[in-house]
């Protein structure tokens, strides 16, 4: 109990707990809706998967040379980080409107694969 005092305490703390809520919020659409409901191919979601972790590997020194310089902060890093987010929500809705069928009756993998890009990226 001691810790969640503390982090409505310090600020530092406190202005980074809106991060955390909507990567989980993200981290959970992506692994039970999408998962479960668009990817028709079961091979299909290790292949989103590493997508993600390979867009995330890449935008994280980007994003820790961002954060560290004068010129863009910390601050525009987390807008970033939450418009991409924003951005993978958006292109759910509008997928999960449509039929995910490709050529061979399977997902389309190219409508897929900006959600998880996205999401690597916040």
């Amino acid at each position: 109990l001691e810790d969640v005092r503390t982090s409505f305490v310090r600020p530092q703390l406190s202005s980074l707990m809106g991060t955390h809520l909507a990567s989980g919020f993200m981290e959970g659409l992506i692994l039970c809706f999408v998962g479960g409901k668009l990817i028709l191919e079961p091979a299909h979601i290790g292949v989103l998967s590493s997508a993600k972790n390979v867009s995330a590997a890449i935008s994280a020194p980007v994003f820790s040379l961002l954060g560290n310089s004068e010129r863009f902060g910390r601050a525009n890093v987390l807008v970033v980080g939450a418009l991409s987010y924003m951005a993978s929500g958006f292109i759910v809705m509008s997928v999960a409107g449509r039929t995910l069928t490709g050529s061979e009756g399977g997902d389309d993998m190219r409508a897929l694969l900006p959600i998880y890009l996205l999401a690597g990226v916040g």
